[in-house]
């Protein structure tokens, strides 16, 4: 193996969506900078043994042998986690390798290098009783990703509420599009899930809705799962079904014909990256996604304005 210096990520921001796009902007830094990649250490309680691989396949480019070899405190690793990624800003979302056409494209390959679940969680996606329906019928569908609650309200708010008619018009233009009648909603809200319900009665040709069953949270900052998990200590098995539940819901976006929603939620923006086709569409029409490329880009230039 060749010897070169080793990033060593740890504790990075945990909640699915975001997680997936802080390794990604974190495997760009090794990338850019022929750096060994390393990261198995969390210490959130979301992670269980405060390693990812309570429900990742290893993503490191080096083994534990060869991390000891190279310990820390003689300078062969450089440290990477929540608080020095932002010190690399420019480089992220500018940078891609010759290989690639576009930085799109080269996003789109890191995460899904990083995107492994492993197989006790690839037992449960493939068990799970809506992914059998789906799968089974070979039945086609428009994925409806709707963030509410934390994301659009109280201390954490990162995006502006955007009326859920937009998008359901949004739907129903795909639909004449590509003759597709099926919605899966991905909602952390029932609030989500109730309103699509009570727009979908009033169309004329009613839309076939499916989701998951499963806990969701009134549409209130405060009962959020990001601001309780952040803030209150939970049992192990509370703990691990929520993480499972991220599982299944970025399952259906990733396995939907085309997704709708606002790409300012990391959880949606993961999977529009991961499959790069050009066509999900973004209700957000005002600013580029916040943890994009593009909003990347927009916070560096405001910043050195």
């Amino acid at each position: 193996m060749e010897e070169k210096p080793i990033l060593y990520v740890y504790n990075l921001w945990w909640a699915f969506g975001g997680h997936l796009l802080n390794i990604k902007w974190a495997m760009i830094h090794s990338v850019k900078n022929n750096y060994h990649f390393y990261y198995k250490d969390n210490r959130n309680q979301i992670f269980i043994n405060n390693r990812i691989d309570t429900y990742f396949e290893n993503i490191s480019s080096i083994d534990e042998e060869y991390l000891q070899k190279h310990d820390i405190k003689y300078g062969d690793c450089i440290l990477y986690n929540d608080s020095t990624y932002k010190l690399n800003i420019k480089e992220q979302f500018s940078f891609k390798p010759d290989a690639f056409e576009t930085i799109e494209e080269f996003h789109q390959s890191l995460l899904q290098k990083i995107y492994k679940p492993n197989q006790f969680v690839k037992n449960y996606i493939d068990s799970n009783e809506l992914i059998i329906c789906l799968r089974s019928n070979k039945i086609k569908y428009i994925g409806l990703h709707i963030r509410l609650s934390d994301k659009v309200n109280g201390p954490s708010k990162e995006s502006e509420f955007i009326d859920l008619k937009y998008y359901l018009d949004e739907c129903l233009f795909l639909r004449d599009k590509y003759d597709i009648n099926n919605i899966v909603i991905c909602s952390d809200t029932d609030f989500g899930i109730e309103t699509i319900k009570e727009l979908n009665k009033k169309l004329k040709r009613k839309f076939n809705l499916y989701y998951n069953i499963e806990p969701r949270a009134d549409n209130d900052w405060k009962k959020s799962a990001s601001y309780i998990i952040s803030t209150t200590p939970l049992d192990k098995e509370m703990l691990i079904k929520e993480y499972l539940t991220c599982f299944i819901n970025f399952q259906l976006l990733l396995e939907a014909d085309v997704l709708v929603g606002n790409y300012d939620s990391g959880f949606l923006l993961s999977a529009v990256e991961y499959r790069n086709n050009g066509i999900d569409v973004n209700v957000n029409k005002i600013n580029p996604p916040l943890w994009g490329i593009k909003g990347i880009e927009k916070k560096w230039n405001e910043s050195n304005m």
